[in-house]
């Protein structure tokens, strides 16, 4: 393969199969299961590139009847570059265009056109969010079976609790015996082990 049959590839915002060869961007417009037909990606350019299954290159059609535009395709690995990043990291996302900007060793044109990261901040917080669960509505979840009993099958009850207030850990003995009730259990313990917690120690007296 010469210098001028070499293909690379990316992908689109929208995560599309790229082709780029000879300093112009194709897009997959069909595929079969021996050939790959790729467009160019201006709509009013007829040219197409043909590469077989394992994108090789086969053949292009056409001439361009417009310039190639290597700085764009210098912002499109990098905004690729920094969209996995963001879809695979917890870095902040300011952070991590800052250093891959950095890095990309951009030309000056590139560069001039590069977006600042608090321009892209908007696009790649999206992104972030549309990977990242919903804030639940609840804190109730269910309890796997495995995690309902002690190994020696003791009762037990982890409680977490906003504070360690008196009302508070008088409020915690108070639910406990509802809930006994409730399972039709008596709520009437004999000892009570605590570190030096005054304030539970004054709720149970």
């Amino acid at each position: 393969m010469t210098d001028s049959t070499i293909l690379s590839f990316t992908a689109s915002n929208r995560g599309k199969p790229m082709l780029i060869y000879s300093g112009y961007v194709y897009r997959l417009k069909k595929s079969t299961k021996k050939v790959k037909y790729w467009v160019c990606q201006s709509n009013s350019c007829a040219v197409n590139v043909h590469t077989n299954a394992n994108d090789q290159f086969i053949k292009a059609n056409g001439r361009h009847q417009h310039l190639p535009a290597p700085e764009r395709i210098e912002l499109r690995d990098l905004k690729h570059t920094v969209k996995e990043r963001v879809e695979n990291e917890t870095t902040s996302v300011p952070k991590i265009y800052e250093e891959e900007l950095a890095r990309s060793n951009l030309s000056a044109a590139a560069l001039i056109i590069a977006p600042l990261a608090a321009d892209a901040k908007s696009v790649l917080n999206r992104v972030r969010r549309n990977i990242t669960p919903p804030i639940p509505t609840s804190s109730d979840f269910d309890i796997p079976d495995f995690y309902r009993q002690t190994l020696n099958d003791l009762p037990c009850v982890i409680s977490l609790l906003s504070g360690k207030s008196t009302d508070i850990y008088i409020q915690l003995l108070s639910e406990l015996e509802y809930h006994a009730e409730r399972l039709n259990m008596k709520f009437e313990p004999r000892h009570v082990m605590s570190d030096f917690e005054m304030s539970l120690i004054k709720a149970i007296k």
